[in-house]
């Protein structure tokens, strides 16, 4: 290790790398459809700065005289000038576009974001892939958060680990492995039971992709000859897994896309030291070497330049508008690199940097207080407010159960009697209703599988299959559940049997009676909630910027506040006329406390009922008064 020619030397095809990975992501969001899984880029740079970090480390803690102060300092400055002033640039930009109620959001992820645990709150605040994720300016910053966390503690690990190989003589490589083969695990393990959000935005669900980068540098300080001799099929190969499962969607199975890009990637860093390969040498052109060394800031503006379009243009963004986004991108990402990044690093001292980021972050603060102080609290803000509003089980409550896990939101020893809320995320948003409007006496859980239906031999995927039926024997062996609620969504077209055979959605009453039946054989008394109106698309996002866009008039507003009473019964009167017959007052008529003899609403004046494009709002929840006094009158008797 005292030598520092057996640290690896710069390799140019890594920026080309970088560009490759920078260009799917900014693809992606600009035009998803073109390139659905070009979010993957993102799982490239974290395998990148797995290889280079450690590195980098190897070469300060032990070349360098142990100087772990000088690492922090390196990435202080290689890092944090650009992303303060892109923040401050981010949040002058958006405070004269965005919606009051939008600004309060931006505030609380603004902290998130400057503090590097925004992967953290992004998760708890919705996730990723969402209609109203698209307009949350800076939810790129998570990976960043990602990556800090693992500056901070990686070096440690490492310290750790050379001063266990000193006394045990076990090798680096072997930690890091066993790191990431857990790492690994506990990421398969939580896709598995539906925890997709904590997988994609946490450390330890990541780390194992660092540790894939780690390792590749670990192997080649203490052992260079495993590089030699490499044939050139290795790395077009691992090309060609990186760009075929960046380019295409696998549905059923995104997981997989993740580990073939990953492993991918890999290969390129491992067989990228044979210099002859012909494919080597186009990742060395200059245009993609210079794209890879701009690529951090070009990743900082993009986000919010696709953002305050999709935000605009709400609907679809023209497809110049889009280009000329990308255009801009690479702009501002261009300037950020040569008059921000490069100066910082090379010209600016350490003291005057804490010094301009400390007043960038307090002109952001500044700026966006006054403005949005300065914007009414008018009917845009009352319909906004309503965004993301549905319930959400506290993360403490959580606990395994099934194939996924249950929220525990009431339980006591005491009690005798157990209610379970079955069904997907619209069971979970009927938990404070259920809560408030049953006794005391009476404990209540949720569970509920993401993404899924609760039947067992109905349902969305082979995966959904298997979990709804594990869900289902748990709640039958559970002696203490006395009562199932069950409430999911109804609005697929297609839907596949226990055969994996395509079924039309009439199939799904089946499904949902041989629940019901074989609840109740195993004396579970069982209550079924009809569907509801949707809106269909996200009306606490849609609407408020529509109006103040001056995309609607008066009277457009009030039709987007309802439909048609026939549009509902075209599509459910056969499963509301079957289960009243079969439950008589154990189907729960959701429905009509939400329509009247005409029309179903989504809201009234300055409340909607709805927190996205299908789910129910806390003021959703309050308009279901004769639901509630339904349920107390079952629960009671």
């Amino acid at each position: 290790m005292k030598n520092s020619m057996l640290i690896n030397s710069y390799r140019d095809e890594i920026d080309g790398l970088r560009a490759l990975a920078v260009s799917s992501v900014v693809i992606f969001h600009f035009f998803p459809k073109f390139l659905p899984s070009g979010f993957l880029g993102v799982d490239i740079f974290f395998i990148i700065s797995g290889y280079l970090v450690t590195n980098n480390l190897i070469k300060t803690l032990f070349i360098n005289k142990n100087k772990l102060k000088l690492f922090y300092i390196n990435r202080i400055k290689r890092l944090f000038p650009a992303l303060f002033v892109f923040i401050f640039i981010t949040t002058i930009s958006i405070s004269f576009i965005y919606i009051r109620t939008d600004l309060e959001k931006y505030t609380d992820s603004l902290f998130a974001s400057i503090t590097f645990w925004s992967n953290i709150y992004f998760w708890l605040d919705g996730g990723y892939f969402g209609g109203n994720d698209q307009i949350k300016p800076l939810l790129h910053l998570w990976s960043l958060s990602v990556e800090e966390q693992f500056y901070i503690f990686f070096p440690l690990f490492l310290i750790l680990s050379f001063f266990l190989k000193k006394k045990i003589r076990f090798k680096i490589k072997y930690f890091i492995i066993t790191i990431t083969f857990f790492s690994f695990i506990l990421w398969l393990y939580l896709n598995f039971i539906g925890g997709e959000n904590p997988a994609f935005f946490l450390l330890p669900t990541r780390a194992w992709q660092f540790g894939m980068g780690a390792l590749i540098s670990i192997i080649y300080i203490e052992n260079r000859n495993f590089f030699t001799n490499i044939k050139n099929y290795y790395f077009f190969l691992s090309l060609s897994l990186i760009l075929i499962f960046v380019a295409i969607l696998i549905s059923f199975n995104n997981q997989l896309q993740t580990i073939f890009v990953s492993l991918g990637t890999f290969g390129f860093l491992v067989f990228s030291y044979n210099k002859n390969n012909f494919f080597i040498k186009i990742f060395r052109l200059s245009l993609l070497k210079y794209l890879g060394k701009i690529s951090y800031s070009v990743y900082l503006y993009h986000w919010p330049i696709a953002s305050i379009l999709i935000y605009y243009y709400i609907e679809k963004i023209p497809f110049l508008i889009s280009i000329s986004g990308i255009f801009l991108s690479v702009i501002l990402g261009n300037i950020s690199y040569v008059y921000i990044e490069q100066v910082f690093r090379k010209k600016v001292n350490f003291n005057y940097t804490l010094l301009i980021l400390i007043l960038s972050i307090i002109l952001s603060y500044l700026s966006i207080s006054i403005i949005t102080k300065s914007k009414k609290n008018n009917l845009i803000n009352m319909f906004s407010s309503e965004g993301g509003n549905h319930f959400r089980c506290d993360v403490k409550s959580f606990i395994p159960y099934g194939a996924s896990r249950a929220c525990i939101l009431r339980k006591d020893t005491n009690n005798s009697k157990e209610i379970v809320i079955l069904g997907n995320s619209h069971a979970l948003m009927y938990g404070p209703l259920i809560l408030n409007s049953i006794p005391t006496t009476i404990n209540l859980k949720i569970v509920w599988i993401n993404g899924c239906l609760p039947t067992p031999n109905i349902n969305i995927s082979k995966k959904c299959l298997l979990m709804a039926n594990k869900n289902l024997e748990t709640i039958i062996d559970d002696r203490d559940v006395d009562y199932v609620l069950i409430s999911s969504t109804w609005y697929e077209n297609f839907y596949i049997n226990n055969d994996l055979v395509k079924v039309k959605n009439n199939k799904l009453i089946e499904g949902i009676n041989n629940l019901i039946d074989k609840l109740e054989e195993n004396k579970k008394k069982t209550y079924l909630f009809s569907p509801i109106a949707i809106p269909g698309s996200d009306i606490t996002s849609e609407l408020p910027r529509k109006i103040k866009f001056k995309k609607l008039n008066n009277l457009k507003i009030n039709e987007y506040l309802s439909s048609d009473k026939k549009i509902y019964e075209y599509k459910f009167s056969k499963i509301n006329k079957y289960f009243e017959e079969k439950l008589g007052d154990k189907y729960i008529k959701v429905y009509k406390d939400l329509c009247d003899n005409e029309k179903c609403y989504y809201g009234k004046k300055n409340i909607l009922y709805f927190s996205d494009a299908t789910h129910l709002s806390i003021s959703g929840l309050n308009e279901l008064n004769r639901t509630k006094s339904h349920i107390k009158s079952i629960f009671n008797n």
